[in-house]
């Protein structure tokens, strides 16, 4: 039996690991499909994502009946055996993975924020097509579901639905998460809390211990209207981390993946600021380094890395409601999320340099 876990962050890879320790899977039964993400380092088998490996016209071609194009990918890395699967959300990827006819059952392990919302409108239902209307109005939107039609992604196939809770009366599927708030609308009996896997301790250069951690956070460009408002936002936050816990501290930024320092929003400020600052550039799961390391302060909006540094001992702090001009997302109705970080306070004022 072949374990396969589809990743694409430092969040979800780090999940799988855990997943694979709790239950004690043996390496050579697992194989790790990552998509856009490099894992940093080697654990079972760790191969791209199928599209990711299809490079050319010919290719292209041959995979143009996308589902058994990619059930042939799958019987490649499995040798034919029949496997488990392990996703995050139900994507295009992972609809054709947990159909593959040898694929014994599924489960889901967390991605992070998005594992804690509540699917509670009918654009978060559909978050999958989201950028198509409930309407065909263009010539492209027509084109669109003739290009699905034709690339063999049947009505059957698109109508699964895109949330883990969609899935809750499925027997024999587990929902791996972080924390007992994971998955709204599960059961408790139907969940499994993993530990955070810690590098079984054999690295003494995971740690980042009494640095203080400065989050890029998508949600800023994502929700908020009025830029201005997320400059004041952070510039607060840096007076009130200084009056907090001193200006000796080692300040680190963790961007993005995938983002470089001309497009921060945190970086100008802090030199504005000459707020001595060290970019993080590891590319081990920012989540692994926390768990080696002790009295580390993280600041951003709404990150999950915020939630996670309170549940293994940190000190968080988010400057969410100092983004007066933000539009409404369903990460407002996360309440345990804002009852277990700290709030930067609202601070009008300006800051001292």
């Amino acid at each position: 039996m072949k374990h396969i876990f589809t990743i694409h962050s430092p969040i979800t890879f780090l999940c799988a690991v855990s997943v694979c320790k709790a239950l004690e899977l043996k390496q050579q039964d697992v194989i790790i499909i990552s998509a856009g993400y490099k894992a940093p380092f080697e654990y079972g088998t760790v191969v791209k994502a199928f599209h990711e490996v299809q490079s050319g016209i010919i290719a292209k071609l041959r995979a143009f009946n996308v589902p058994k194009a990619y059930d042939r990918y799958i019987g490649e890395l499995t040798k034919g055996e029949e496997f488990t699967a392990y996703i995050d959300l139900m994507h295009y990827w992972q609809r054709i993975l947990v159909t593959n006819p040898h694929c014994v059952t599924f489960n889901f392990i967390e991605e992070g924020t998005a594992s804690y919302l509540k699917a509670d409108t009918l654009t978060e239902i559909t978050h999958v097509a989201k950028n198509t209307e409930f309407r065909l109005r263009s010539y492209s939107e027509y084109l669109t579901q003739l290009y699905f039609a034709l690339r063999s992604y049947n009505h059957r196939l698109l109508n699964l639905p895109f949330w883990p809770n969609g899935y809750r009366y499925l027997k024999n599927v587990t929902f791996f998460g972080f924390s007992k708030h994971c998955y709204p609308g599960i059961s408790e009996e139907n969940k499994r809390v993993v530990s955070f896997w810690n590098g079984d301790q054999k690295n003494g250069n995971l740690s980042l211990s009494n640095a203080i951690i400065w989050v890029e956070d998508s949600y800023n460009k994502q929700y908020v209207t009025d830029q201005k408002d997320t400059e004041t936002a952070i510039l607060n936050s840096v007076r009130f981390i200084n009056e907090k816990y001193g200006k000796t501290h080692q300040h680190w930024v963790k961007l993005r993946p995938g983002m470089g320092k001309e497009t921060s929003e945190v970086i100008p400020l802090l030199e504005n600021l000459k707020v001595n600052y060290t970019v993080h550039e590891s590319e081990m799961p920012l989540e692994l380094i926390m768990a080696n390391s002790e009295n580390v302060v993280l600041i951003g909006a709404r990150s999950s890395l915020l939630f996670y540094a309170e549940i293994m001992g940190h000190d968080a702090y988010s400057y969410f409601y100092n983004l007066r001009n933000r539009k409404h997302s369903a990460f407002e109705g996360m309440d345990f999320f804002w009852d277990t970080v700290k709030h930067i306070p609202l601070i009008t004022e300006g800051v001292d340099n």
